[in-house]
């Protein structure tokens, strides 16, 4: 499964593995993020990992959309691996489109969970 619930520290992260994908597989990650996370109406930690991946086309439209109407009302921090080079531009743009600013980019997973958790209640 690509959308799991992780328990670091005693608390629930929803990770995302983008590795090695392409927007048709990224697309059906989304959408399984966004069908677990209807279910839940609280502050969510997020991560989702996008190494050697390749966010394009449909799926960064579908992402938008989903961002901006659902991801950011449940969720409390966002962490983002492999964000590199064109993908930075994609980032950029998205958070510029949906809002939402309490996401950072990190260059390995174990960092970004050490700030997931870092003052989440």
């Amino acid at each position: 499964m690509k959308t799991l619930w992780l328990d670091y520290k005693g608390k629930k992260i929803l990770y995302s593995d983008y590795r090695n994908c392409q927007s048709k597989e990224m697309i059906q990650i989304l959408k399984d993020k966004e069908k677990i996370l209807s279910n839940i109406k609280k502050e969510n930690l997020l991560l989702a990992n996008y190494n050697d991946s390749h966010p394009v086309g449909d799926y960064i439209f579908y992402l938008k959309e989903v961002g901006k109407k659902v991801l950011k009302e449940i969720t409390y921090k966002t962490a983002l691996v492999g964000i590199t080079g064109s993908k930075r531009l994609i980032f950029s743009n998205y958070l510029s489109y949906t809002g939402d600013y309490n996401i950072r980019v990190f260059d390995d997973e174990k960092t970004a969970l050490e700030w997931l958790v870092s003052d989440y209640f």
